[in-house]
């Protein structure tokens, strides 16, 4: 794939971000100096009027295009809104503290023709973690990740890596059919790449922690383990079957 022929959509979920909004600056400046084209879409999920005003006031400065509802939904909702709008070949979400450098794109875009579903990795031989979570927040993330693993049949080494590239076919196919609004909806996108098909590959990326971090623990562990019951009920329901197929 030639970088003329690459448009990248990357999708960034906001919610009451005032602290990491001038990353978009980095994110912007990343996109200016490409060949290929891009479009930055942010999605305000419903924030506090500072947020929002300050977004209102950045998006005259910066190229990238808002997407705002009023009330809070969810940071799965808000990734599936922008992907969903997305107008890319290739469509990226990544969280604003950019905890996975902004850098580490081009890595992702080389596979995506054989893999259609790129995700970050933590755990994988060669990542690095430079800052790292609380050692109660570490143990929680493995619970998690094993949870993942034995409720819903993945062999993923990190679901909650912020950092997850597509084709346009798999984001579309995917996030069309994704119903978990909270953290759980990582575990549901690799759930659905796995059902319709599409090959996953893990990339070890550079991660390092944020102290503003807004998953609330333990209670995030229950509300998700919660969410991946409603998946696995979900595809024993038939929620995720197309009729087309």
């Amino acid at each position: 794939m030639k970088d003329r022929q690459i448009k990248i959509s990357i999708v960034i979920p906001v919610y009451n971000e005032t602290k990491r909004l001038e990353n978009l600056y980095k994110i912007n400046n990343f996109f200016k100096k490409k060949k290929y084209l891009s479009e930055i879409l942010v999605v305000n999920d419903g924030s506090n009027n500072i947020t929002t005003k300050l977004l209102n006031k950045l998006s005259k400065e910066i190229e990238f295009n808002l997407i705002y509802y009023k009330e809070n939904k969810g940071k799965g909702h808000a990734v599936k809104t922008g992907m969903l709008a997305a107008n890319g070949n290739i469509h990226i979400f990544t969280d604003l503290d950019l905890s996975v450098a902004i850098e580490n794109i081009d890595n992702f875009i080389t596979d995506i023709e054989r893999f259609p579903v790129v995700i970050g990795s933590r755990r994988k031989r060669n990542s690095k973690i430079i800052i790292h979570q609380s050692s109660i927040r570490e143990l929680m993330g493995r619970v998690f990740t094993n949870l993942s693993k034995i409720v819903l049949g993945l062999s993923i080494s990190d679901f909650t890596c912020g950092f997850k590239c597509f084709s346009k076919e798999s984001s579309q196919k995917i996030f069309s059919n994704v119903s978990i609004n909270g953290w759980g909806f990582d575990s549901e996108t690799l759930f659905l790449a796995k059902k319709y098909g599409f090959k996953i590959k893990e990339i070890p990326v550079k991660w390092k922690n944020d102290s503003e971090s807004k998953v609330k623990f333990p209670g995030a562990i229950f509300t998700s383990f919660y969410e991946l019951i409603r998946i696995r009920s979900n595809q024993l329901r038939g929620f995720y079957e197309d009729p087309k197929d």
